[in-house]
This record gives structure tokens, sequence and C-alpha cells, in this order.
């Protein structure tokens, strides 16, 4: 069964570029490996994450990262069986935006704080849609190497 979850967690640590570019590639690798698709993104210090995929691979890999000590609190914000795959094309793309910019993909307009949004989003799952569609441009317009760090 393909699979969609979006999770949340607070960076315990303020990674460089440099740091972050060694996860991506190395999340790049495994999520290829594994059948995975999805997008990282980081605001204020949280990271969120959504991940596709088979969903016991989805599932043993959020138990993996919720041991990372490079995460805390890993609250899983949406979980659903889907048709078929939203990031296609990616095993692991990477956005930067900030919390208004969210908070507006999501129609939560003077919502301030990522924490808010994704409890707003968890609370009407029916925004979602929406935010992916936003996410999945974001990706595309970032210009030669989208979603590289």
């Amino acid at each position: 069964m393909l699979y969609q979850l979006m999770y949340s967690s607070q960076s315990t640590f303020a990674p460089s570029m440099d740091a972050m570019a060694l996860l991506l590639d190395r999340a790049r690798r495994q999520n290829a490996a594994r059948g995975v698709t999805g997008v990282l993104f980081s605001v204020d210090g949280v990271f969120v994450q959504i991940l596709e995929g088979e969903r016991d691979v989805v599932r043993r890999l959020v138990e993996h990262i919720g041991k990372d000590p490079r995460h805390d609190g890993l609250t899983v914000v949406m979980e659903r069986p889907i048709a078929q795959r939203v990031f296609t094309s990616w095993s692991m793309a990477w956005i930067n935006p900030d919390a208004s910019e969210v908070a507006a993909w999501a129609r939560l307009d003077g919502t301030t704080g990522i924490q808010q949004v994704l409890a707003r989003l968890q609370q009407n799952p029916a925004r979602l849609p929406a935010v992916m569609e936003h996410i999945v441009a974001a990706i595309g317009d970032s210009a030669g190497g989208a979603g590289q760090v």
C-alpha cells in the first residue's frame, strides 16, 4: 500500500549548509534504495518532512528518524494511504520556506510560528492538498538543481 506521512521534529543542532548537504545526500541515497520519495524543510529550528512509499517502509523510516539524536519531539502531523505519489521525482527534495509562507500555503494567514501552523494542519487536514501543491511548485521553481542545498 502506497503511503504518505508528514512529521515535524525539533532540531537539536543548528545545521550548517555543509551539514545539511551531507544529511540530504545520505537521505537521498537511502530513500532511493528504499523506494521512498519526499521533501524536507526546516523552519525556525523545526524539521518538517513528508515521506511517500510503502507503508511499512515509511513507518520504519520515521521510527528510525525518531531515534536520531538530531531530532527531538517527533510528531506525526498526518499519515494516510495515497493512490499516487506527489513527489514522484524526488528521493528527498529540499525547500527553505519561512513560517509565514507555510501559513499562506495552508491558507492560514495571520498564523504565527511553524508549530502553530502544523497544529492547525493537524486539526484540519483538508488544508494539506493546498500545502502539497505549493511545495511542488516551490520545488519546481528552484532554478537549476531544484531542491539542492
